[in-house]
């Protein structure tokens, strides 16, 4: 594993623009505004949610501006003079960003902040079908399974654990926890989880305190696309696979610019030699270059077969690391219009896409129960697509068990030869750039009928830290 002092000079070091808006009329404006930046409404948003009415600007979006403007400088001026515009701060590298989430000037509290506009998806659920489930063929692939909804559902073996380092767990009844504090009989394994995070101040079960500076609820959010199920009601890609979730962090979308990269190394670690976990699930990102413990418990993971799932990241156009190592399997977004959603990162390091854009999830509720259990509104980010491509690993590895412990057994083949499917199996969406946003965007039902590669004919990745700024 290369040291931290190899890659120094080539480390992301990314500018941000943090605007805050006058209330939601403030921010429907100036998305108006920003629309024609990114290739129209249909694209994506242009804003990402941190906060109540404050909002990361897509560095797509940025970089359009730039062009059409001249600098960052002129660009500030721009965006300080919009209407819908209350406050806007540009965020310089890694120094920068760390101050800003280390005093915020407004702390969120709630579960979503107001949603940027109305968008196609919204109100149109197909029963309990969202528009997500259908565009990568999520229930077509179950009915390859015959699972008739009602049983119990067959990739639910007990080798095929999936480890989900996130924010932690709560109370949610599509994840089948009755009390978040205490361990259920469902699929969402509490006691064999952890809280690597913080474990003095909120115990060692892998609790989401649901409140404070962060993102509070994003691993039930993120975990409901994964598996979640609630007959009649939602379902996720893979429901109710096996899960073992670890809190390794409270702001997934730049996770190691606040120096969680120890929590993750520790979790990755957890996941994969303690608890035995086939499949990560990692919707977070460090856009800078992380520290070399993390590195290495990628790598070690790759050696045993796991197969990693990882976020090509938000806001920054540069993927995120982990998904920037070469050895994970990265996940950029894509709208409801199949186009490349504009708030995600892209680069080589993409693999494939899958839908990020207003994806119909859990939500946490509140004490006094006002919020709904599920929603579109602010479901954006590549957190979601990396859920649908960690829930597909699931239904591939049950799919095909028998032949990919004979063909491959634990060793980097196995991680080799999913990524050989995925890429195989994807299908173009509008627009594509591959070398930007991966092979296509992921369809279920084609990876599970794609044939297994010949070990012999697979190549093992030995580039863990290529830099992949575009």
């Amino acid at each position: 594993m290369p040291s931290d002092q190899d890659h120094s000079r080539n480390a992301a070091n990314p500018s941000i623009f943090v605007i805050q808006t006058k209330g939601s009329r403030g921010t429907k404006a100036l998305e108006k505004r920003l629309d024609p930046f990114s290739g129209g409404s249909e694209a994506g948003h242009s804003l990402i949610p941190v906060g109540p009415d404050e909002w990361f600007l897509a560095r797509t979006v940025q970089r359009a501006l730039r062009t059409k403007l001249g600098t960052n400088e002129d660009v500030f001026v721009w965006l300080s003079r919009q209407p819908g515009t209350k406050k806007v701060e540009l965020l310089r590298g890694r120094v920068a960003m760390k101050r800003w989430y280390e005093n915020p000037p407004a702390i969120p509290t709630a579960a979503d902040s107001t949603s940027p506009r109305t968008t196609a998806a919204q109100g149109q659920q197909k029963g309990w079908f969202s528009w997500n489930l259908e565009m990568v063929g999520a229930p077509a692939a179950w009915d390859m399974f015959h699972w008739d909804r009602q049983s119990e559902p067959p990739w639910r073996h007990p080798a095929i654990k999936v480890g989900h380092l996130d924010t932690g767990m709560a109370s949610h009844p599509c994840l089948g926890l009755n009390d978040g504090t205490v361990a259920s009989s469902g699929h969402v394994l509490m006691h064999e989880g952890a809280n690597v995070f913080d474990p003095q101040a909120g115990g060692s079960l892998p609790n989401d305190p649901l409140s404070g500076f962060g993102t509070p609820g994003h691993g039930i959010r993120t975990l409901s696309v994964l598996c979640g199920f609630q007959q009649g009601l939602f379902a996720g890609i893979a429901p109710r696979a096996n899960i073992i979730p670890y809190r390794v962090t409270n702001f997934p979308v730049v996770a190691g610019v606040l120096s969680n990269d120890a929590s993750l190394a520790e979790g990755i670690r957890r996941a994969t030699v303690d608890a035995g976990c086939l499949v990560l699930s990692m919707s977070l990102g460090n856009p800078c270059f992380p520290g070399a413990a993390i590195g290495r418990t990628v790598d070690n993971a790759y050696e045993m077969g796991v197969i990693m799932v990882a976020a090509a990241g938000n806001v920054t156009s540069e993927v995120t690391y982990p998904g920037r190592y070469a050895r994970t399997v990265t996940a950029g977004g894509v709208s409801e219009s199949r186009r490349p959603w504009t708030g995600g990162s892209f680069g080589r390091r993409v693999d494939v896409s899958a839908p990020a854009d207003d994806v119909y999830r859990a939500l946490f509720r509140g004490d006094n129960g006002t919020l709904p259990a599920y929603a579109f509104k602010d479901g954006d980010g590549t957190s979601y697509a990396t859920t649908h491509v960690s829930g597909a690993a699931v239904l591939w590895l049950a799919y095909h068990w028998a032949d990919i412990q004979r063909l491959y057994g634990n060793t980097w083949r196995r991680v080799e030869a999913f990524r050989h499917c995925l890429k195989e199996s994807a299908v173009p969406g509008l627009n594509w750039d591959t070398t930007r946003h991966g092979a296509g965007i992921l369809s279920i039902p084609k990876l599970l009928q794609t044939a297994l590669p010949n070990p012999a004919e697979l190549e093992k990745v030995n580039d863990l830290a290529v830099d992949d700024m575009v």
